[in-house]
């Protein structure tokens, strides 16, 4: 468990494969952007590209209702927008 902001938030770190994958959820709510944001920066160095992925809605896998997910591989080099647009 971690805090940001009073909120509690709950985060379990794993690896799958090729891919590091956190999940981030609080107890009432899906968390916010500076939450995982929070979370990211505690993880991951400032160098390293961690993704949210959405996918089509029959693929969802959905145990908890309140969770997001960070994804981050170091098998290949994930494609990125232009710098200008992101």
């Amino acid at each position: 468990m971690l805090s940001y902001g009073g909120t509690e938030l709950c985060v379990i770190a794993s690896i799958f494969h090729d891919w590091e994958h956190l999940s981030i959820s609080t107890r009432e709510r899906t968390p916010t952007w500076y939450e995982m944001e929070y979370v990211a920066n505690l993880f991951f160095k400032e160098n390293e590209i961690a993704v949210q992925f959405h996918v089509p809605a029959k693929d969802h896998v959905n145990i908890y209702p309140h969770v997001l997910h960070w994804w981050r591989t170091h098998k290949e080099k994930l494609p990125r927008p232009p710098k200008e647009y992101v």
